[in-house]
């Protein structure tokens, strides 16, 4: 009985595991959506996307 894999216990694993990766995909997106918001430059204008207002600048 050393090799006897249940089909439903396999089953259960991969979601288990799956939803995991889902999870941390999920919250490794949300992170670097915070980093991203809070290393945005703003910018003039859409037509002045060249030149970004430096933070310095910005009152």
């Amino acid at each position: 009985m050393a090799f006897n894999f249940s089909p439903l216990k396999n089953l259960r694993n991969t979601f288990f595991i799956k939803n995991t990766i889902q999870k941390i995909k999920i919250l490794g997106a949300r992170h670097f959506k915070l980093n991203a918001r809070a290393l945005n430059i703003p910018y003039q204008s859409n037509s002045d996307k060249k030149n970004p207002i430096s933070p310095e600048l910005k009152f």
